[in-house]
């Protein structure tokens, strides 16, 4: 009963198209395709989420006058989370003037988004200390980009990559052929590089590994970020006896993606007492997350209308899933797993009900 985006009768797939034969998803597929996490041409009939007649992209609808999506925004935005075309102005998530980020919007004095920040912050998505100046992840005093440490001559984010590459999570020049990140000669995903043999993407992953984008058993050495000796986390590093990753968290934690402090119950972005969802604050009656709501609202990630049970998308009636391809039986999406499993996002241990990360009895 969850969806993370619409599809039409017959579809059985989401987040990104895929062919027949096809064993993966929210990775690029063949020649010939012409949708996903990127803008289209028209006659496009996928994208992350539906549109209305005159959009031009997608990843959640707008209103007449917006040129782009996953939120509307105001005249004189410059920045957004996904190329587009000349005209267009903004997207991803609306921003007041003077704002010259988006993702999420934030407060005076704020200069980043995707969540908030205190003063003195100049970033959002991850606290960071003095020195910073981007987010999504801590760096150290010299770096100049974020989500992903590169070298001097880099000119991209999200990933690293060398001089003269012009991949990255926005778009690219002629002649590129993937995006989000780097590739090698022959590879036939993006998101994340991976080695000869994977069938998977989003990150690499050593032989014998089924997983990704989320943690997997023993054996696994871990992926969407480097990590040192001893480390058993990734995409973001952590003090000892943390036992997550995407961002470190104190002793007591049991969540992760970002740190919370005590009586927090939930992670992917700090929230303040009284609070019990995260990836953003809400108000005081809002029971989901990701991004507040209105009342009647069930679900977050964005508004949707009347009938609408889920959220990260508004869908209409009939839709049954979303994000991710999944078996019957499946009852969530945004990854798929076993017979038994009741959620999605990341597989979990017997006993779980939610997902987007495995959690332990009692989380």
């Amino acid at each position: 009963m969850r969806l993370h985006t619409t599809y039409t009768k017959g579809d059985k797939r989401w987040h990104t198209p895929y062919t027949k034969g096809d064993k993966r998803w929210h990775t690029p597929y063949t020649k010939g395709d012409k949708r996903w996490h990127t803008p289209y041409t028209k006659g496009d009939k996928r994208g992350h989420t539906p549109y209305t007649k005159g959009d031009k992209r997608w990843h959640t609808p707008y209103t007449k006058g917006d040129k782009r999506g996953h939120t509307t925004y105001t005249k004189g935005d410059k920045r957004g989370h996904t190329p587009y075309t000349k005209g267009d102005k903004r997207w991803h998530t609306p921003y007041t003037k003077g704002d010259k980020r988006g993702h999420t919007t934030y407060t005076k004095g704020d200069k980043r988004g995707h969540t908030p920040y205190t003063k003195g912050d100049k970033r959002g998505h991850t606290p960071y200390t003095k020195g910073d100046k981007r987010g999504h992840t801590p760096y150290t005093k010299g770096d100049k980009r974020w989500h992903t440490p590169y070298t001097k001559g880099d000119k991209r984010w999200h990933t690293p990559y060398t001089k003269g590459d012009k991949r990255g999570y926005t778009p690219y020049t002629k002649g590129d052929k993937r995006w989000h990140t780097p590739y090698t000669k022959g590879d036939k995903r993006w998101h994340t590089p991976y080695t000869k043999g994977d069938k998977r993407g989003h990150t690499t992953y050593t032989k014998g590994d089924k997983r990704w984008h989320t943690p997997y058993t023993k054996g696994d050495k871990r992926w969407h970020t480097p990590y040192n000796k001893g480390d058993k986390r990734w995409h973001t590093p952590y003090t000892k006896g943390d036992k997550r990753g995407h961002t470190p968290y104190t002793k007591g934690d049991k969540r992760w993606h970002t740190p919370y402090t005590k009586g927090d119950k939930r992670w992917h972005t700090p929230y303040t007492k009284g609070d019990k969802r995260w990836h953003t604050p809400y108000t005081k009656g809002d029971k989901r997350w990701h991004t507040p709501y209105t009342k009647g609202d069930k679900r977050g990630h964005t508004t949707y209308t009347k009938g609408d049970k889920r959220g990260h998308t508004p869908y209409t009636k009939g839709d049954k899933r979303w994000h991710t391809p999944y078996t019957k039986g499946d009852k969530r999406g945004h990854t798929t797993y076993t017979k038994g499993d009741k959620r999605g996002h990341t597989t979990y241990t017997k006993g779980d009900k939610r997902g987007h990360t495995p959690y332990t009895k009692g989380d």
